[in-house]
């Protein structure tokens, strides 16, 4: 599950209490772009390319932000993937 490639996407938890709109805005707030949401309101999947975008997250006010790793089902297969 963990290749440790990095896919340029994160998995970000705000409040329980938080709707799809505060998550949104967070993930733009902070520079970020919405990649996938969830059938919770306050969990989404953003995309950026900055290298710090996980603690950025986390300062705004998220509860939890990590990168989520390409095989995980959040980035592009890769050509071997593709291939199967």
């Amino acid at each position: 599950l963990l290749s440790g490639t990095q896919s340029g996407q994160y998995l970000v938890v705000m409040a329980p209490t938080s709707s799809l709109v505060d998550s949104v805005n967070l993930v733009t707030r902070t520079g970020g772009r919405l990649a996938a949401t969830s059938s919770l309101p306050n969990v989404v999947i953003a995309g950026s390319s900055q290298a710090h975008f996980a603690a950025s997250l986390r300062k705004a006010g998220a509860w939890l932000a990590v990168s989520v790793p390409a095989v995980a089902g959040c980035g592009a297969p890769s050509s071997q993937e593709q291939t199967s």
